[in-house]
């Protein structure tokens, strides 16, 4: 029987993956005020350094952040949007100091080196991932049945939209369709939820944030592999069962 693990040590959330007696993974993760991974935020250019190509970008509560100029030729900026409309992918945005955009952390702060942020914005589902920025379709490596992946990527192709991509899990394969295309339809609601609103947002908000890893593990898990899961936490049995 295989079964994962979600308890407390030292006030940090343990999730270990159990296949029969044998552990065969495990993540240790800090309480959910301090992990920022994933969090986006609407930040704002507190310093450009041209030799280098890049920006500083402060976000929620003071934190300077590092942004990479040449990977992210498309941010959304900080001024109007329409249902609808549909971004120029055409050319670059030129930044400058005082501009506020949206921004997604895409590595936490290590020692003395800033957290990154990137412009290119993902959603990630159980089944799918949106990729703001990236406009390609793509399905796991992990699925190697050529038919099925055929069948994956024609349903992701049908909601493609032209500044955003669609990414096809591995929890995907041999999934109906509807339930598929369900949580991407959901996906594209967050997405284009935070581009209309998120924009006239005050600086430094908070506009997204990523679930708490261990509910991240309850997410990606292989259903068809996890026969329990388990706890001895009232509070994370809760948000496990929600």
């Amino acid at each position: 029987m295989n079964r994962l693990v979600i308890t407390r040590y030292n006030k940090a959330i343990v999730s270990a993956l159990f296949e029969g007696m044998d552990m065969v993974q495990v993540s240790l993760n800090p309480p959910s005020e301090e992990g920022i991974l994933g969090n986006i935020y609407l930040g704002k250019v507190k310093n450009i350094v041209k030799n280098i190509n890049a920006a500083f970008i402060e976000i929620e509560n003071g934190r300077i952040c590092y942004y990479s100029i040449d990977e992210n030729p498309n941010p959304i900026m900080a001024q109007g949007y329409s249902e609808g409309q549909e971004v120029d992918t055409s050319s670059k945005k030129n930044l400058k100091i005082g501009d506020e955009l949206i921004v997604q952390v895409v590595k936490e702060d290590v020692k003395s080196k800033a957290p990154v942020v990137s412009a290119n914005l993902n959603f990630t589902g159980k089944y799918a991932a949106l990729t703001y920025g990236k406009s390609s379709i793509g399905v796991s490596s992990k699925i190697i049945d050529e038919k099925e992946r055929k069948r994956l990527k024609e349903i992701a192709a049908r909601h493609k939209g032209r500044d955003f991509g669609i990414i096809i899990r591995t929890n995907a394969a041999n999934v109906p369709e509807e339930k598929i295309s369900s949580e991407i339809v959901r996906l594209i609601a967050s997405y284009e939820n935070l581009r209309k609103y998120g924009i006239y947002k005050t600086c430094f908000s908070l506009l997204y944030r990523t679930p708490q890893n261990y509910i991240c593990d309850l997410r990606d898990s292989y259903t068809d592999n996890v026969d329990e899961f388990v706890t001895d936490d009232i509070e994370l049995y809760r948000n496990m069962k929600e």
